[in-house]
């Protein structure tokens, strides 16, 4: 869940940086004037299907950090609700094969079966990118105008819901040094080098009091 958060965190961050790096008017970060709003907009209109996909990545993060919650109780909580077919064989069966509780009950489950609850808040955010992801990964649909300001804005709330005991910049330097991105790491270049590179960027996104 923490890997998908900063993947999709990562991919609207960069679409923005190399905006503001291209054009210098500073409307994605807080210096400067905004001196292109049609070349804005059209960016943005461009960037629709990158953002409908960044969604999908955000909502599954959600999800399984529910999940992972409800798993912290018990991990067969998560079968409540779904009929089991038992095999006629004794067979082992394979856990990750079955079907867990549906997306749209998970909010409810992490609040009637777990010491840690979600916020109405949340819980509304949570509705509505399940509602959008649904609708794009099913039909196609974009009806919906995503905006990456927005989106940084909405992962700030729900990284402070789901993992608020968590230093957030932790979990960015954790997921920079992972698969390919800390293969490349030595002399000449860091996960830490590039997390200092865009920070003062990405500050712009973080509110004083999400940030403290």
């Amino acid at each position: 869940a923490i890997k998908l958060y900063f993947d999709a965190w990562d991919k609207v961050i960069s679409l923005m940086l190399a905006f503001d790096s291209y054009y210098p008017s500073g409307y994605f970060g807080t210096v400067g004037t905004d001196d292109w709003i049609e070349e804005r907009a059209e960016y943005v209109e461009a960037a629709q299907e990158d953002l409908y996909a960044t969604l999908a990545v955000i909502q599954q993060s959600n999800e399984l950090a529910l999940k992972a919650r409800i798993a912290a109780v018990s991990s067969y909580l998560l079968l409540l609700n779904n009929d089991i077919t038992f095999a006629s064989s004794n067979a082992d069966i394979d856990f990750s094969t079955l079907r867990t509780l549906d997306a749209v009950d998970l909010p409810r489950a992490v609040n009637s079966l777990t010491p840690t609850p979600v916020s109405a808040t949340f819980i509304q955010l949570y509705s509505s990118l399940r509602i959008r992801r649904n609708q794009y990964a099913h039909l196609g649909s974009k009806q919906f105008r995503l905006d990456p300001v927005d989106m940084c804005k909405s992962m700030i709330h729900q990284y402070l819901e789901l993992w608020p005991k968590r230093p957030w910049l932790n979990g960015r330097l954790e997921v920079l040094t992972l698969g390919t991105s800390g293969f490349f790491e030595g002399k000449q270049w860091s996960p830490k080098q590039e997390l200092m590179f865009s920070f003062d960027f990405e500050r712009a996104f973080i509110p004083a009091a999400a940030f403290k």
